[in-house]
């Protein structure tokens, strides 16, 4: 009962995100600009983001078959992935992400267990690069120079201290557990804490054998998904540099990979994406519009060729492995 009031509470919540974000905006600007704006959309761009999508796909694909322990065949594991995304960009806060374990159990006989062992472990190394990026992108960026005097320190020292977390973390868990097992006087809260830190340890350990590639699978799938999002933001009719173009790719990132998304991160993606256009210069009406019409093309996208992934597994589910 308890679950099923907290499900009924999510979706609530992420219904009034939704409506009260897109109405926020909407209200200040005519929804036809958003609809005229396709005319002027440069659909060469749109395609080359779509290969890119492609690409990025199948290595995210290499990356989930080089830790699970199958003989999953490679072109039904992109379609368990294209699928995963796309359940993924639609339902709110990242519930989505429980798709994935699903859908391996479903196709390629991968035990839950081990399916959420991967889920987190990726998800770990994945805010890692993305932060580590995000620092990289703050430090040698123009358009936030002013904010660099004041933080410049302390930003290179997470960025040392991310390094040292990536490649040392079963070290730094094992301290922890230590001085909390030393230091916790029988304390609930802490012994809780050592658990879960057992748990995080045991996802390492599982995986850790096949930590470089995964970090270089992690940083390629990195690079490619900025130049999904750019190729897309170059497809419209404003002056941006590189620097600003990745910026709002990994502002979109970020946003899409924090459970504070309403349904489709419609509303959250677009306040981000206007936001910083603005910042940047670019007229209020035109950012707005450009935000909704970016995310629309976006999100169709993914949608559709998730529903042809869907179909295709389930008419091939005999021949899957």
């Amino acid at each position: 009962m308890k679950i099923k009031l907290a499900i009924l509470y999510k979706i609530i919540i992420s219904i009034a995100i939704t409506f009260l974000l897109v109405y926020f905006l909407l209200n200040k600007i005519d929804y036809k600009d958003v609809i005229y704006l396709f005319k002027d959309v440069n659909y060469y761009y749109v395609f080359v983001s779509f290969l890119f999508y492609f690409i990025l796909t199948y290595i995210r694909s290499l990356r989930i078959k080089l830790l699970i322990n199958n003989n999953l065949n490679i072109r039904s594991l992109f379609a368990v992935v294209l699928v995963n995304n796309s359940i993924l960009n639609l339902l709110p806060f990242r519930v989505g992400e429980l798709s994935l374990p699903l859908l391996l159990k479903k196709y390629a006989n991968v035990e839950k267990k081990e399916g959420l062992l991967l889920l987190l472990y990726l998800r770990i190394i994945d805010t890692i690069i993305i932060l580590m990026f995000s620092i990289i992108v703050f430090i040698f960026s123009e358009s936030i120079v002013q904010f660099k005097g004041v933080l410049y320190k302390p930003i290179l020292l997470l960025l040392f201290i991310l390094f040292l977390v990536l490649f040392k973390i079963d070290k730094i868990l094992l301290l922890i557990i230590k001085f909390i097992k030393t230091n916790n006087h029988h304390n609930v809260l802490l012994n809780n804490i050592a658990n879960s830190i057992d748990k995080l340890l045991l996802v390492y350990e599982f995986y850790k054998s096949k930590l470089k590639e995964t970090l270089v699978l992690s940083i390629l799938i990195f690079i490619i998904l900025i130049f999904v999002l750019g190729f897309v933001l170059g497809a419209y009719p404003i002056d941006l540099s590189y620097i600003n173009v990745i910026i709002i790719s990994l502002i979109i990132i970020i946003i899409t990979s924090l459970p504070i998304n309403g349904i489709a991160g419609i509303g959250t993606v677009e306040l981000g994406i206007s936001s910083f256009l603005i910042y940047s210069g670019v007229n209020k009406d035109l950012s707005i519009s450009i935000a909704f019409n970016y995310h629309f093309i976006y999100l169709m996208f993914i949608m559709f060729f998730g529903s042809l992934s869907f179909i295709y597994l389930h008419y091939k589910r005999k021949d899957i492995i």
